[in-house]
């Protein structure tokens, strides 16, 4: 039974001479009736719950805020990559360097032959 529970039946209870009852005891009105300790077990349990869920919620908070940290610092290592990497060279630069390279290559060959 939570604390709501509790505190609405408490509020909206319809018997106006309310009493703790004994087990066995025949109830003088109709309602839902509870003893004492059971009262005081549901405020305890209650009374526990908020501050375990508030500890809980922030171990989590704090967790969750460590790991954004951490994305964050990858996020601007990757972006400090992308924008110090150089752009990569025309497609056709590589083909045109090696059609001149083999044309160099023949031609000192050709030019060394001739010289022998």
């Amino acid at each position: 039974m939570g604390a709501t529970s509790v505190i609405s039946i408490i509020l909206f209870q319809l018997c106006t001479q309310a009493m703790p009852l004994d087990v066995g005891m025949t109830a003088p009105c109709a309602g839902i009736l509870w003893t004492i300790p059971q009262t005081k077990n549901a405020l305890k349990c209650s009374q526990v719950e908020v501050p375990t869920l508030t500890a809980k919620l922030n171990l989590c908070a704090s967790t969750k805020a460590i790991e954004i940290r951490k994305l964050e610092t990858k996020l601007r290592t990757a972006n400090n990559i992308i924008e110090t990497t150089p752009e990569a060279p025309p497609p056709w630069i590589l083909p045109a360097v090696a059609v001149g390279t083999f044309f160099a290559g023949a031609l000192s060959v050709v030019l060394l032959a001739g010289a022998m």
